[in-house]
């Protein structure tokens, strides 16, 4: 029933590609034009080995203005907000951050898998082949924007105007990417007891093309930026790098249902064309992600068990976190005192130990219970920053040890369900610890309770209905992370404090037609 943004039509917002000021249609700044042309073919021989091949080619043009939530801010007299009359504005205001994208995509990809059985039977294996050839590009030009903080919301000007800050955050690129990888993997069943598997991917890379990156100090961006600045120097790409990956499995059977099962896998990979469009060069330097499991299994004909050790590491992970920053003097369309919201490219590390434990029982016919029960410890590594404001303020924070944001140390999720007839009657039941809002772990939200419940009905082999609950419990509260709060380090005066997130949804009750021919 109720909005949280202004119900205007339009926006404006400086075009990056022309340096003009265009005022949009929110529709016009939502579109996609997308051709596609398929091709599949799928053989198989009479020895059970299957060949399929599957080819796109892309034809596309995409425009989107994504206005998200970018912190408030408090408008007091003479800070030049007003409502459109020019009547002055005394109170909150929210900050929203417009991106408006301009981009394509000409792209052909293909892929190549073909798969059998050898060593009576005993092998499954696999060989792929791919190839990506892909030509596109954006120009993500930038607005910020002012409204109310209340429900159906009256924008607000600063200083007369609707928008500010125009590109001070923007985006470009323009070019190629090549890809070219092969994966093999086998599946070997050495006994009734033992069954192994291990695959390997490898895959060229290849980049090319212009974006404008800080490899120029004339590139950077600032309130007004387009590209028409003649002080403009693109930078040429042509990089080339090799990502690979691989995974190796194994079950073992100690007695009846018992067993033992281990899993590890490694995949690296490099920046590709879209890393170049912010105004940070990316690092090229590969991005590597390890993830370990091992532990115990145990099924029969009422329960299917799974006890797992997990060890997740992912380095040089990349991020372009928003921060925001009190301005101690003026600065472009922002007066001191006022908030402004920056957005710098980041690399750090990310690690967790955890324990999971997966559980499906049927004591008896027509009723399973569904259980998962998640322990864990996902924190940041080597995560240090030093922001620049426009101010000419840097500031310095470590966010090394943290825990990362939007992720709670302890899960759990209860689901029940009885199937009799033709109905199904279930519930879900998913508790998610506390989880912290920002970066420097000041913020968070209290653990909660996510319910729901449904009952399905098969009328016949085309025609489904079912009626499903949201929110059974009708709880309210905040989901997420709020990423203007990231430097907040002192959590006192964020007391009954006004912030803007994202929440989790309300009591919602839904009917479904599902009719197949």
């Amino acid at each position: 029933h109720d909005q949280y943004i202004p119900a205007n039509n339009t926006f404006t917002y400086k075009d990056l590609k022309t340096g003009r000021m265009v005022t949009q249609h929110i529709d016009k700044g939502n579109t996609d034009r997308v051709h596609n042309v398929n091709f599949v073919l799928d053989y198989r021989w009479e020895n059970g080995m299957n060949l399929e091949v599957n080819s796109k080619l892309k034809y596309g043009h995409s425009y989107r203005a994504n206005p998200s939530v970018t912190g408030m801010i408090d408008a007091v007299e003479g800070s030049g907000i007003t409502y459109e009359d020019h009547t002055p504005y005394i109170g909150p205001a929210q900050n929203r951050r417009r991106l408006i994208f301009d981009a394509f995509e000409h792209s052909w990809m293909t892929n190549a898998s073909l798969k059998g059985r050898s060593g009576n039977l005993r092998h499954n294996w696999q060989v792929e082949l791919d190839y990506w050839l892909n030509s596109s590009g954006t120009y993500t030009s930038m607005a910020m924007s002012l409204h109310e903080v209340k429900k159906n919301p009256k924008l607000l000007l600063l200083n007369g105007k609707s928008s500010f800050s125009h590109n001070s955050y923007a985006e470009f690129y323009d070019g190629n990417e090549h890809k070219l990888f092969g994966f093999v993997s086998d599946e070997w069943t050495i006994s009734d007891r033992l069954w192994l598997m291990a695959g390997l991917r490898l895959e060229y890379l290849n980049v090319n093309g212009y974006a404008a990156n800080d490899i120029y100090p004339e590139n950077v961006r600032y309130a007004g930026f387009s590209l028409t600045d003649k002080r403009i120097k693109l930078n040429r790409l042509d990089k080339n790098h090799f990502n690979h990956s691989y995974i190796a499995s194994g079950r073992f059977i100690i007695a009846g249902g018992l067993g033992l099962q281990a899993e590890y896998s490694s995949a690296t990979i490099h920046s590709q064309l879209f890393h170049y469009g912010a105004y940070s060069y990316p690092t090229q330097k590969g991005i590597t992600a390890n993830y370990f499991r091992g532990g115990i299994f145990y099924k029969n004909n009422w329960i299917d068990l799974t006890s797992v050790i997990t060890h997740i590491t992912m380095s040089n992970s990349q991020n372009r976190p928003m921060l925001n920053h009190v301005l101690i003097k003026d600065a472009g369309d922002l007066k001191a005192g006022q908030n402004e919201t920056v957005t710098i490219p980041v690399y750090y590390n990310m690690a967790t130990l955890g324990w999971v434990t997966d559980a499906v029982v049927t004591p008896f016919e027509g009723f399973k219970l569904h259980a998962l029960f998640t322990l864990r410890n996902p924190t940041y590594q080597d995560f240090e920053l030093n922001p620049t404001f426009s101010d000419g303020v840097t500031e310095h924070y470590d966010f090394s040890g943290k825990n990362i944001t939007g992720l709670s140390k302890v899960e759990t999720e209860i689901e029940p369900s009885y199937t009799f007839d033709r109905w199904r009657v279930w519930l879900s039941a998913r508790y998610f610890g506390k989880q912290y809002i920002n970066k420097t772990n000041s913020l968070f939200f209290n653990g909660r309770w996510e319910t729901f419940g449904g009952v399905d009905f098969t009328f016949n082999k085309h025609v489904d209905f079912s009626v499903s609950f949201i929110n059974l419990l009708n709880q309210k509260g905040a989901d997420g992370s709020i990423s203007s709060a990231d430097l907040v380090t002192d959590p006192a005066p964020y007391k009954n404090y006004l912030m803007s997130g994202t929440f989790i949804r309300p009591f919602t009750v839904e009917l479904t037609t599902k009719i197949k021919f």
